[in-house]
């Protein structure tokens, strides 16, 4: 009992000292070493909190760009992989554009283009429009991010309107951060009246 409250006061202690900026008082507490025999110092590293609060949240501004997985290279219609385009619309929402590209032999495709709620750096895209209900969702860290795809009903891919055996999930790393020309999805243009 003496020895847990002995623990919290040198936590609590510790905290207070760095928050404050003095390390004097941290130091004095520490062995030789920096360590303690309780290894308490590695909990006081991952409790204290950072100088100005909490980690700042990542806005859509943040995330903008063209992020690709499985590899490295801008889309085009001779490599295969996941590209995933995105820029905010407002401030609290982004375009969002998915192009995954199967390898052969059938070289199926899987596209997405949508505008969605853009929250705590986190975006959802849900559709029950194909086959079954359709469920991607892309956390965006700084330089990355990861996407889910779940599906329900025949298979993940066809309950997002991909062709077979497609996956968008995965980890994305940004290619770069402009303004993306949102051309990942094919666009169908009407005949031309004569």
């Amino acid at each position: 009992m003496v020895t847990l409250f002995l623990v919290a006061f040198f936590l609590h202690t510790a905290r207070v000292s760095v928050s404050l900026g003095g390390p004097d008082l941290l130091a004095s507490m520490l062995g030789p070493n920096g360590s303690t025999p309780t290894g308490a110092t590695s909990v006081v590293a991952a409790t204290t909190p950072s100088r100005y609060g909490q980690p700042a949240m990542l806005t859509a501004r943040d995330v903008m760009g063209t992020y690709a997985a499985g590899t490295r290279r801008p889309p085009s219609a001779r490599v295969d992989g996941c590209w995933l385009e995105v820029a905010p619309v407002a401030a609290d929402s982004v375009r969002m554009q998915l192009l995954c590209r199967h390898p052969g032999p059938g070289h199926h495709l899987g596209v997405m283009d949508a505008r969605r709620r853009f929250d705590r750096g986190t975006v959802v895209y849900e559709t029950d429009q194909f086959v079954g209900h359709c469920r991607i969702v892309a956390t965006f860290t700084r330089g990355r991010a990861v996407v889910t795809h779940e599906g329900s009903g025949a298979g993940r891919d066809q309950a997002c309107g991909f062709g077979a055996y497609v996956d968008a999930g995965g980890t994305y790393e940004r290619l770069n951060a402009r303004r993306p020309p949102f051309d990942l999805a094919p666009i169908e243009h009407a005949a031309p009246r004569e």
